[in-house]
């Protein structure tokens, strides 16, 4: 957190826009990494985790657990419209939990997916 003062006369958009590139600049300077990058990476390295367990843990069987009472692809009312799996799906296909068998190609994926949030950013249709 830093703190920046917002000048008499100026606009918010400007002073929100000036404090959040002063904050990034000393994010930078400091050694911080970009946290969505490493959020996009995590979830890429436990995905693979999660897929290869196949010795009946949990995480395992709840990535292809789907509810008896869901017989459409929709989400009931109140319910998030995104899942947790759906930008990976986006990048690997229906078929990831296959694909993450293959430790070596699932490894070599990985900076594909980090580079690939920009293109999914975009693309969202709730931005």
């Amino acid at each position: 957190m830093t703190r920046v003062a917002r000048q008499p006369e100026e606009d918010w958009v400007d002073f929100i826009t000036r404090a959040t590139h002063l904050s990034e600049e000393l994010a930078a300077s400091h050694g911080s990494k970009n946290w969505i990058t490493t959020h996009r990476q995590r979830k890429w390295q436990f995905a693979g985790k999660a897929a290869t367990h196949v010795d009946g843990r949990w995480t395992h069987r709840l990535l292809a657990w789907r509810p008896w009472f869901r017989c459409w692809p929709k989400r009931s009312v109140g319910h998030p419209v995104r899942r947790w799996s759906d930008d990976i799906m986006t990048f690997a296909g229906g078929d990831w939990i296959d694909e993450a068998a293959r430790d070596g190609m699932w490894q070599a994926s990985l900076t594909g997916f980090i580079d690939a949030e920009g293109l999914i950013w975009r693309n969202r249709a709730y931005r």
